[in-house]
C-alpha cells in the first residue's frame, strides 16, 4: 500500500495498493478527520475508505497456480 501526503487545503489522503506483479490494483481515498479521531491506534478497527477506481479482472491478469 502507498499512501500519499495530504495535499494542503485536501480533508483526504490518496491511497494506492500496489501488486508486485500487477501494478496498481485500486487507488482510493480516505477522511483525515477519520483518521486523526481513531488515533493513536485505531481502537474501533479501520477507518472507512472510498475506492475510486480498481482494476478489472479479466482471465489475463489472473495468476493461475498449475499442479505439476
Amino acid at each position: 500500500m502507498w499512501v500519499e501526503s495530504q495535499a494542503s487545503h485536501s480533508r483526504v489522503q490518496h491511497y494506492k495498493v500496489i501488486d508486485a506483479a500487477l501494478g496498481v490494483i485500486e487507488r482510493g481515498t480516505w477522511h483525515v478527520a477519520d483518521a486523526v479521531a481513531e488515533q493513536p491506534w485505531l481502537p474501533n478497527g479501520p477507518i472507512p475508505t472510498q475506492m475510486t477506481w480498481s482494476r478489472e479482472r479479466t482471465p489475463a491478469t489472473h495468476l493461475h497456480h498449475h499442479p505439476s
